[in-house]
């Protein structure tokens, strides 16, 4: 028979089975729980107990329960001789059917991913049982990532997979805890690896082209900002509209999200000579436009050697460059967020992380809006300077604090120019109501 005795720890009251395993005296600490949880484990213990006496099977609901408990308890009964010791699976053996599991759900992008991760794991720890990975070890496999020199990106990449994989060995109760929980990832995105294709570079692509459709695939990457090749799988020309200039865009890649299998992508003005030369010579009777193209063909080899023809220098990340470059121009075009999600097929979350750049026209419009200019004089802190009538500009104020100033002497030549100059004051007030104006800061605004 088992007895259940409650004790007093450090931290309040808990509880402790005693109970006699092959003659032996033995005791089970369960630690702090309430009465009823308490008791329920006795009962359920006397019945293992009695059942190992016997040589009897477990009732249905008491081999449910012991199939049901963490590897704490599981441990402390086996400890003292009342179950044999649970079989941790091996590492290896876990990865391997899990990616055979989840593999008629996942893109085969994901599945090499899921490779290059395994292999990475199994080659860092070994073939060890799930329970041996310790959250020390995890950390120290992240630093090994580190100092093989991955990427940021990648070292990230890997981590979270990790994480995902242990995770699910939590969920189905092979392990108590993830090792991988607290590991940190970093961030996901390498901006390194960002590049800006300009124009002149994807029209020497474009006349490297030995044909028609070679020339849409890198006018759809660059100018509509296709996912490729994966998104290039499913166009149509069914689904090419010529008179509301519009097309569909089948996509693989967020499929699973609901009602975002596909988008409608206007023909862009760059884009609409290439798909029109490529319509004129497809086949008779061929819907697909890249019938020769599958979701698993890689084209980085196609445009490296492009490139090469081309004389120009390939960038990292060809087709995700190309999509990231749409991006930005939709933008600095004036293309609202939202639209350019609906077009492209991401979030604004998502373009803003992986997607939008900062480019070197930025920078020069930025040198020709904004300069600095010191000098004080003293001004009447509510006085205002009006350039309404001829400039178009609305009345600008210069109370005590900060204000705006427009100065009419000066502005003539930034009008011709294509700007309003504004000057940004700072006023200290004084006891006579005016104040004296602080070195200050002109601003160019373009007129739009």
């Amino acid at each position: 028979m088992a007895s259940l005795f409650k004790v007093k720890t450090k931290t309040g009251e808990a509880w402790r089975i005693q109970l006699a395993v092959n003659g032996d005296r033995r005791s089970v600490f369960l630690g702090k729980s309430n009465k009823k949880t308490a008791e329920t484990i006795r009962s359920r213990v006397e019945t293992v107990e009695s059942c190992n006496a016997a040589g009897m099977p477990y009732p249905p609901d008491v081999a449910a329960w012991l199939g049901a408990i963490d590897n704490d308890l599981h441990g402390k009964l086996s400890r003292v001789g009342l179950l044999p010791a649970r079989q941790s699976r091996l590492l290896h053996d876990f990865l391997t059917d899990y990616k055979d599991e989840k593999s008629a759900e996942l893109k085969p992008r994901t599945i090499a991913k899921f490779d290059t991760s395994i292999k990475s794991i199994v080659g860092f720890f070994g073939n060890i049982p799930l329970r041996d990975v310790s959250p020390e070890n995890a950390a120290k496999y992240r630093a090994s990532l580190v100092k093989a020199k991955y990427s940021e990106a990648t070292v990230a990449k890997m981590v979270s997979i990790a994480r995902q994989f242990f995770n699910t060995a939590k969920k189905r109760k092979l392990i108590d805890d993830n090792p991988f929980q607290d590991v940190r990832t970093g961030s996901h995105v390498n901006k390194d690896r960002q590049y800006y294709v300009t124009k002149v570079e994807t029209t020497h692509l474009i006349n490297a082209c030995t044909n028609a459709n070679q020339r849409l695939i890198i006018a759809l990457g660059r100018y509509a900002g296709l996912r490729i090749p994966s998104e290039l799988v499913g166009m149509r020309w069914s689904e090419v509209n010529w008179e509301t200039g519009r097309f569909i865009v089948h996509s693989p890649k967020t499929e699973h999200h609901d009602r975002q299998d596909k988008r409608i992508v206007p023909i862009f003005g760059n884009l609409y000579p290439y798909l029109a030369d490529a319509f004129e010579v497809a086949p008779e009777g061929v819907d697909r436009i890249f019938p020769d193209i599958s979701e698993k063909k890689s084209m980085g080899s196609w445009i490296a050697k492009l490139a090469n023809r081309a004389g120009v220098a390939l960038w990292e990340k060809p087709f995700q460059n190309m999509r990231s470059s749409c991006e930005t121009d939709l933008v600095d075009s004036g293309i609202p967020g939202h639209v350019c999600e609906a077009w492209l097929g991401h979030t604004e979350r998502i373009a803003n992380r992986h997607y939008r750049q900062v480019t070197e026209e930025h920078f020069e419009k930025a040198s020709q809006i904004v300069c600095i200019e010191k000098r004080g004089v003293d001004v009447n802190p509510f006085e205002s300077y009006s350039s309404e009538k001829k400039h178009g500009a609305k009345s600008c104020a210069a109370p005590a604090g900060k204000g705006l100033q427009i100065n009419e002497a000066e502005n003539k030549k930034a009008v011709n120019c294509g700007v309003l100059q504004l000057t940004a004051i700072v006023c200290e007030p004084s006891n006579s109501g005016s104040g004296t104006r602080t070195p200050d800061t002109r601003i160019m605004i373009p007129l739009l």
